[in-house]
């Protein structure tokens, strides 16, 4: 397209913005059924750009969203493209500016200069511009995801000199996520109860029973209602959860903890057959107990029949017994 700009898309003429509209109607259909025919990423990227120039054809205002997960303490893209243009543009006929729901500033740029007083303090030396600034590339580098950025939603508005407002044209919502520790899970036997515990993560997680039941390889997931959850936010903003379940009748559980963002599972099990795991433990108890006292009665045992052997008179201790024997008794005469 050369140096064509959107200011210049939308004078040109009806049949073309007939034409990419229909294109766009027809891929976004496509896209809708994306797990079903698995369409690449480059076409659902197509797509997108495809929307976009209809509705800049259109006059309409940009304004669906896209969602970016992102793990906390990484750096996202907050992609947006106002422009095809070949060759350098002069930046000084270009006026943008990103700002969150909260309406503080991301980045500022007027008339070719970045203006930083401008800029919330909240994202001071977080944010980089895209190196192609004169080719309408407009994104932005966002570091140091933390907790608090998450659900933000952020727009790119933007207007070029012989327009008179300037638009949304790239919106984004931000999703950050925190990993949960592996989960704890324990038997509380006199009780019949599993008690399962995670802490350390954000969002809020999914956390699931599974029962596998006695004489059954059958597996079964528990309802929500059938089972006794609690979360605490902790100070740093993450959670810690707590989920207690009945497991009589079953041979095993699994607690199985999701984070809703970035698909994390953690999975841990542990039988609940408590008259194995009691017979079990029985056992051990009577193998621990019984077992150093055999050992310490047969050690006396050992000692005693040693002493005998050692205190037996010999033949010679025998005969030198004989003659004091003699020497004691007074000879008849």
């Amino acid at each position: 397209m050369g140096n064509t700009t959107w200011a210049e898309l939308q004078k040109r003429e009806g049949s073309y913005c007939f034409l990419v509209c229909v294109s766009t109607v027809i891929l976004g259909r496509e896209q809708e059924r994306t797990y079903i025919f698995s369409l690449s990423p480059l076409q659902v990227e197509m797509g997108h750009h495809l929307r976009f120039i209809c509705l800049v054809c259109l006059g309409l205002t940009v304004t669906w969203t896209h969602p970016i997960n992102v793990t906390v303490g990484h750096s996202i893209l907050l992609p947006c493209q106002v422009n095809f243009s070949t060759h350098p543009i002069d930046l000084k006929k270009f006026f943008v500016y990103w700002q969150d729901n909260n309406e503080k500033v991301l980045f500022y740029l007027n008339e070719g200069k970045v203006l930083s007083e401008h800029q919330n303090h909240l994202y001071k030396n977080r944010i980089k511009a895209s190196e192609k600034l004169a080719f309408g590339n407009i994104s932005l580098e966002m570091e140091g995801l933390t907790i608090q950025d998450n659900s933000k939603t952020v727009c790119a508005y933007y207007r070029e000199q012989d327009q008179e407002l300037e638009r949304c044209v790239c919106n984004s919502t931000i999703f950050v996520a925190v990993p949960f520790q592996k989960p704890k899970l324990v038997n509380l036997t006199a009780a019949m109860l599993a008690n399962c515990t995670t802490q350390g993560g954000f969002p809020q997680p999914e956390l699931t029973w599974i029962h596998t039941f006695q004489n059954t390889s059958n597996n079964r997931i528990l309802e929500r209602s059938e089972a006794g959850n609690t979360s605490t936010v902790e100070q740093n903003g993450t959670y810690y959860v707590e989920s207690v379940v009945s497991v009589t009748g079953s041979r095993s559980v699994t607690c199985s903890v999701t984070n809703p963002t970035s698909k994390q599972t953690l999975n841990v099990s542990i039988p609940t057959d408590f008259n194995e795991v009691n017979g079990t433990s029985e056992t051990w108890i009577i193998v621990a107990v019984i077992g150093p006292v055999f050992i310490v009665g047969v050690i006396i045992c050992a000692c005693i029949f040693r002493k005998r052997i050692t205190n037996r008179p010999t033949c010679h201790d025998g005969a030198a017994g004989v003659r004091n024997l003699m020497e004691m008794v007074p000879l008849q005469r």
